[in-house]
Formats: structure tokens, C-alpha cells, sequence
């Protein structure tokens, strides 16, 4: 470094140096990355139905949604304090098709159990929350999940997509949640998500 250089620019090199090492250094102890059970046992079989969709659903992924439930069991940054570490994760799930416009994936409630991130701050808790599928018709894309109290009683839910909804440009390349109840008026499809408890 030039001994001529400015003082103020010197101060805001170093004051940018310390920015930097703080949002990368982070955390006083290394998070370690969950790991699956090798051997779940707690399985529910997805099923998707698309009631006379308007267009071929052209695409479908599938996703589980597992979260830390106890977010003191992870690490925490030096400077500001935040927790870091794995707190949620959304298992890809392949939804296999078993019939014209119906298809059918496998889930485990079980496949993260609890487990310490680190040696000192003690186990995290991992819950199941959530799992179903975004599928695409024309150019947007349709979720239609179920929450895990819905997966584990065996419950369906019936969820509507409004026609409009494919020729409106504020929904193109968005990921459109259907609604519970059908609105007046308002010309629909419906996908069915259901659940049923299988073996391993």
C-alpha cells in the first residue's frame, strides 16, 4: 500500500476487509450437514390427480419439506448473531405417472431424524411438514401440497385453479398456489392431492 494514499481511503479498505470476513467467517463452530436415515420406515404414497386440466401438464416435480423445529441447537455468527447451519430442506421427490393425468410419489416422514449440526449446541430436532408437487400447464406453474397432520390422517385435499389464471401475464413463470373453495362465478380446474400410509 502507497504511504500517500489518502487516509480515509485506507480506513474504508479495512472497514470493507472486516465486512467481508464477518458475512463469510461467520459462526464459532462449523455446522455439519444433516444426514438421512439410510433405513425410514414412516412412508405415505402421494397420489396427484388433475381433473380435466385446460392444456397437458407438461412437467411435474415433487418435493418433501423437512424443518429444524429447535433453531438453538445451531451455530450462530460472530457478528450478528443470526443462526446458520441447515434449518430446512426440500427433499426432491419423483412423482411417477400411473394413469392419464394422475401420478403417484413416495415420502418419508422419518427421513431426517434428530441429530446434532454441531458438538456443543446439543440435537436438532428435524420435523416433517409438508410434501406434494408444482406441476406446469402452459406457462406457469401449479403447486398442490399437503401439510404433515393432512399426510399422516390419510386426508385429501381438493384445491381449484381458475382458467384466467393461464393468460394472465402476472402469473407466467410464477408458482401459483390452487385455492381451498371454489370462488362464484369463476370457471376452474381442480387437482386432488391425497395420502395413504404404506409400508417401507
Amino acid at each position: 500500500m502507497d504511504d500517500d494514499m489518502p487516509t480515509r481511503v485506507r480506513l474504508l479498505r479495512i472497514a470493507g476487509l472486516a465486512l467481508s470476513l464477518a458475512l463469510t467467517a461467520g459462526c464459532a463452530e462449523d455446522a455439519r450437514p444433516p444426514v438421512r436415515n439410510h433405513a425410514p420406515k414412516q412412508a405415505y404414497l402421494i397420489t396427484l390427480t388433475v381433473e380435466n386440466p385446460p392444456a397437458p401438464v407438461t412437467a411435474i416435480e415433487g418435493h418433501a419439506s423437512y424443518q429444524v423445529m429447535n433453531t438453538e441447537c445451531l451455530p450462530r455468527a460472530f457478528f450478528f448473531g443470526y443462526p446458520t447451519g441447515v434449518r430446512a430442506i426440500a427433499e426432491p421427490v419423483q412423482f411417477k405417472p400411473v394413469s392419464a393425468n394422475v401420478w403417484q410419489a413416495v415420502v418419508y416422514a422419518d427421513l431426517y431424524p434428530d441429530q446434532p449440526q454441531t458438538d456443543e449446541l446439543g440435537v436438532c430436532e428435524w420435523k416433517f411438514i409438508a410434501a406434494g408437487a408444482d406441476f406446469s400447464i402452459g406457462k406457469i406453474t401449479l403447486a398442490a401440497t399437503l401439510n404433515d397432520e393432512e399426510i399422516r390422517a390419510g386426508e385429501s385435499s381438493t384445491q381449484y385453479y381458475e382458467y384466467a389464471w393461464l393468460n394472465d401475464p402476472v402469473f407466467v413463470g410464477a408458482r401459483v398456489h390452487g385455492n381451498t373453495r371454489k370462488r362464484e362465478g369463476r370457471e376452474t380446474f381442480v387437482a386432488v392431492v391425497s395420502s395413504k400410509e404404506v409400508g417401507p
